[in-house]
């Protein structure tokens, strides 16, 4: 598993989250 996909998930998470 690559860090970049790690964060790229969390970020999208993250930006649901707000909505």
């Amino acid at each position: 598993m690559r860090l970049e996909g790690v964060s790229a998930n969390k970020a999208g998470q993250f930006a649901i989250a707000l909505e």
